[in-house]
């Protein structure tokens, strides 16, 4: 698969972005990456089997003596954007 020039000025415009000088580097950059995902999608992974993580035996554990906090309107009395479901919610960054 390959990137074309009108892909490029597509995902510079989703990104934001000016390559100026180096589109062409860019592009070829980013069509051996592409190339080497498709190459890796080629390989049978079906005998191995799904891990939670990595290391199978370690266990994700938080720092000692971190609080955990009750009341979650505590944490936002400061955030100036506004609150929905627990969550920040802030104006998008794409137009």
């Amino acid at each position: 698969m390959s990137i074309t020039e009108q892909d490029l000025q597509r995902l510079q415009k989703l990104c934001a972005i000016d390559l100026g000088q180096q589109k062409e580097k860019f592009l070829t950059q980013l069509t051996e990456i592409i190339n080497f995902v498709s190459q890796l999608q080629e390989i049978d992974i079906e005998w191995i089997k799904p891990l939670a993580h990595p290391i199978e035996e370690k266990k994700l554990e938080l720092r000692k003596g971190v609080k955990t906090f009750e009341d979650s309107n505590l944490l936002f009395q400061n955030v100036k954007h506004s609150i929905k479901d627990n969550m920040i919610v802030i104006k998008s960054a794409i137009k």
